[in-house]
């Protein structure tokens, strides 16, 4: 849908369309929310990187010295290449989380005890794994993120299949890390990690 909605309005912004198809101030009043939720979800990935990097790496260094320097590599690369910037950095962050991922599925293979994820329905209901489900389940609803980054695209062709294609891949990869550390840590120790994977 947001796919859909980007490329009816090629080259324009969400702010943009927006203001074109309602008018100037139900047009801002309509894209606010949507910033709200760019500015919670930025400043929550902030805070989940200086967690983890503080819980595994720089345990004696304050999360907030590491949220002021991540913040600053992020408003530097964007203020010097923009958009180009950000594309560059994925095209090599991307590669590398996905062959570290198989690699760490690869690793603990020897690890693994298919006892640990069976029962599925054993101990709880489908109503209480759908529950749980949701909090992971948020990483999908970052594709909004493509109501603003479609306006830079150049070529429309494959667009809506290649917007469908990351979302699937993502939520493939995300179903893959769970069922991983369910099968390695088991369900009682998996809950208790902060970053289980």
């Amino acid at each position: 849908m947001v796919t859909h909605v980007s490329l009816l309005h090629p080259g324009e912004t969400l702010r943009q369309f927006n203001r074109k198809l309602f008018g100037g101030w139900i047009g801002r009043i309509i894209t606010l929310p949507y910033f709200v939720a760019w500015l919670l979800l930025s400043g929550n990935v902030l805070r989940s990187f200086a967690d983890f990097i503080h819980l595994t790496i720089l345990d004696r260094t304050p999360s907030w010295v590491l949220m002021v320097m991540m913040l600053n590599l992020a408003i530097y690369l964007t203020g010097i290449s923009g958009i180009t910037g950000i594309g560059r950095f994925c095209e090599m962050a991307g590669p590398v989380t996905i062959i570290m991922m198989i690699l760490s599925f690869l690793l603990n293979a020897t690890n693994t005890k298919l006892l640990q994820i069976l029962p599925v329905f054993g101990d709880s209901s489908w109503q209480q794994i759908f529950r749980a489900s949701l909090p992971p389940a948020s990483f999908f609803g970052e594709s909004f993120m493509l109501l603003v980054l479609l306006s830079f695209i150049s070529s429309n062709k494959k667009v809506f299949d290649k917007a469908l294609s990351s979302v699937a891949f993502t939520a493939i990869m995300v179903l893959l890390a769970t069922v991983m550390v369910l099968l390695v840590f088991g369900p009682y120790v998996g809950k208790e990690l902060r970053f289980s994977y």
